[in-house]
């Protein structure tokens, strides 16, 4: 018998009083890469195809230009040798994005016949 992990990632979630207004997703785990013991939620907010969650976000509205290198050096450069710099982690940073009280009924899930809305922005949306 195959033993399920835990999920840590359930703490970010609240239960529903409210299951017919809530919309419910299809969701799995998968492992984290190079983190044994440690899983991501991954919520298809695509399905069903033509009335998902993500068909309501127009694509104009989520779309994403990562800055290169170059840009970055360009921009270094121009501020001149007094310039200060940070760095700082973002990895776990798309978990920690809280999503609007009016915009959580978008997020339900259903898993042992209870329902979840999930109050941080999940993977999966456009």
């Amino acid at each position: 018998m195959r033993s399920w992990p835990k999920v840590t990632l359930l703490v970010h979630l609240t239960p529903s009083y409210l299951p017919n207004s809530v919309i419910l997703n299809r969701f799995g785990v998968i492992p984290k890469a190079n983190k044994p013991g440690k899983w991501r939620l991954i919520v298809d907010l695509s399905y069903p195809k033509g009335s998902s969650v993500n068909d309501g976000i127009a694509k104009a509205d989520s779309s994403m230009v990562y800055s290169s290198i170059e840009d970055a050096a360009r921009l270094i450069l121009g501020l001149g040798k007094s310039a200060l710099l940070a760095k700082i982690d973002v990895a776990s940073a798309f978990r920690i994005i809280p999503v609007h009280p009016a915009d959580r009924y978008l997020l339900g899930m259903q898993w042992k016949n209870k329902v979840f809305i999930d109050n941080q922005l999940p993977f999966g949306l456009r």
